[in-house]
């Protein structure tokens, strides 16, 4: 899984709000966030979700589960299987976030 994650992963607060998570959207070109609160992964956005919120909304409230979280060693077969019901898959490493995949990744 290493070799096929984004190393660079932007999280998002429960307390930020949908706008600011659209305009990192944009900036970046990311459509799945990881919601970090006091180091912990708390829940998950993508932007589909953003669309049918206000703009002003917390990311709390409209916030999904965690994604799936890995190992850096779990196999490509392992990721395609947790990306049939996830839109993202974390990549864990001595408890923090090493990385992310999502099916664009594997394409």
């Amino acid at each position: 899984a290493y070799e096929v994650m984004h190393s660079k992963v932007i999280t998002l607060k429960p307390s930020d709000t949908v706008e600011k998570a659209a305009s990192i959207s944009r900036k970046h070109s990311i459509s799945q966030f990881p919601v970090v609160l006091n180091g912990n992964i708390v829940g998950s956005i993508s932007t589909s979700s953003m669309i049918w919120s206000n703009k002003n909304d917390k990311i709390a409230s409209i916030m999904g589960e965690p994604f799936p979280m890995i190992g850096r060693s779990t196999p490509l077969s392992s990721v395609k299987a947790l990306l049939k019901s996830a839109n993202a898959v974390l990549v864990m490493g001595n408890g923090s976030i090493l990385g992310i995949i999502t099916a664009d990744d594997l394409l």
